[in-house]
């Protein structure tokens, strides 16, 4: 359309009301948000205070019969969270950022398998000013009394200790006060953190992407910038519950109140409100062997849309379009539907062809697929077995990458991101090697 000409892409796509009349919405990474009436009309466009990361969409909700925006104004890594009440076609009036409440805590709290110092050390002993290296110590016990020895000569507002394990390199029992009163440690293994008591204040809330209930503007799902937690705020952000289910990327609140959250490791879905979370699984029948039977949780999922088909769940990802099944959950069955045919549609990024050496005068295949993996076929594509147990298949591969035969030679390469392999053998056994 003309008038859109230069507004770059479009992320999400959404239904809401203005002035009492149905319009589209929509989010582009230029900072903008778009709008036209639902029957018909002109794009328009209404400033962010931001830019808005192309993962990141649109959650509205209506009341009142009037439609509000949240979302988050930021990057890739993450931003700040804004309301914005949709006043007219060409006029919002933002909210934001959203702070949590300042808070007097008491008591301590302990969080294992994080780490409060994370990206704020050069080195082990060389950290930014508000972070304090105790030292090593054997264990957590002993870097715990360190913390509270060394009140009140330092100000202590939490603590990190790197437990003694090898994979941690030079950071391996080392321990730490920090002197910040702000509390908001990163998902690391081997690792643990803990807050002091004393008075906290509220800052920003950070957010990748956020979701609100369309029965609650109060009420809102969001994930943070470098972690996979999901995150429930039932005041609006004042105060925050985090949840331990770590596969949160996407997030979604449905009509229903049930939640839904999805990564690349797979999508989930919580009916009690966030306490327990089960994986959505997607099942596919082979081709060749026939009627084996794949149960899948992991896709590169892209989004979770809140309207598909009115009110339905959808899952859209690089290997095609899922739905949610209500009607299954209720009955324990904790399956996608899935909207992707026989999966013909999948991408070859090449194709690596080499003298077949167990079907005299054929062709074995190697084939780069965009979104699956290596295929390969030792037929000339009449079936496709895949790697047979003790050969060196390339399935470090993963999707993409690509690669070329030498002619009638058997030998074949395959690149991808900083590395090569070659095969002398036509493809069935593959040797990997990195490059500088």
């Amino acid at each position: 359309r003309n008038e859109t000409r230069g507004w770059g892409g479009v992320m999400s796509f959404r239904e809401g009301v203005i002035q009492g009349t149905e319009y589209i919405l929509a989010n582009g990474a230029s900072g903008y948000i778009f709008t036209l009436p639902k029957a018909g009309g002109t794009w328009q466009r209404i400033k962010a205070p931001g830019g808005i990361a192309n993962n990141a969409h649109l959650s509205v909700v209506t009341h009142g019969g009037k439609t509000e925006l949240i979302t988050c104004i930021g990057g890739w890594g993450g931003g700040k969270m804004y309301y914005g009440a949709i006043d007219t076609p060409t006029n919002i009036t933002w909210t934001g950022p959203i702070q949590l409440a300042d808070h007097n805590y008491s008591s301590w709290d302990f969080r294992p398998g994080t780490s409060e110092i994370y990206g704020r050390c050069k080195t082990a002993d060389n950290c930014d000013d508000d972070v304090h290296p105790l030292g090593r110590f054997p264990d957590l016990a002993s870097c715990q009394r360190a913390v509270n020895s060394s009140r009140p000569k330092l100000k202590v507002a939490s603590y990190t200790y790197q437990h003694n394990v090898s994979g941690l390199g030079e950071y391996a029992g080392w321990c730490y006060v920090i002197s910040t009163f702000a509390f908001d440690p990163r998902a690391q293994a081997d690792v643990d953190s803990g807050r002091a008591p004393g008075f906290f204040p509220g800052g920003d809330i950070d957010c990748s992407n956020v979701a609100v209930d369309p029965n609650d503007r109060d009420h809102l799902l969001f994930s943070k910038g470098g972690q996979y937690h999901a995150y429930e705020s039932k005041d609006a952000g004042k105060t925050v519950r985090e949840f331990t289910h770590s596969s949160a990327f996407f997030v979604m609140i449905d009509a229903r109140g049930w939640f839904y959250t999805a990564t690349q490791s797979g999508s989930f879905v919580s009916t009690d409100g966030g306490d327990t979370w089960t994986a959505l699984h997607v099942w596919f029948e082979s081709i060749a062997p026939p009627g084996r039977i794949i149960d899948r949780v992991p896709h590169d999922f892209q989004r979770i849309v809140p309207d598909f088909r009115s009110d339905q769940i959808a899952l859209p990802s690089d290997q095609g379009l899922h739905y949610v099944n209500r009607t299954a959950i209720e009955r324990g069955v904790y399956n996608l539907s899935i909207a992707t045919g026989d999966m013909k549609n999948t991408m070859a990024l090449s194709a690596i062809l080499s003298p077949s050496t167990t079907t005299p005068g054929s062709r074995n295949l190697i084939v780069n697929l965009w979104d699956w993996n290596v295929g390969a076929s030792w037929d000339d594509g009449a079936t496709w077995a895949g790697w047979a147990t003790g050969e060196a298949s390339p399935g470090y591969c993963g999707e993409g990458g690509g690669g070329q035969g030498l002619g009638a030679s058997g030998y074949a390469v395959m690149f991808h991101h900083s590395w090569l392999a070659v095969s002398a053998d036509g493809g069935h056994n593959w040797k990997r090697h990195e490059l500088p």
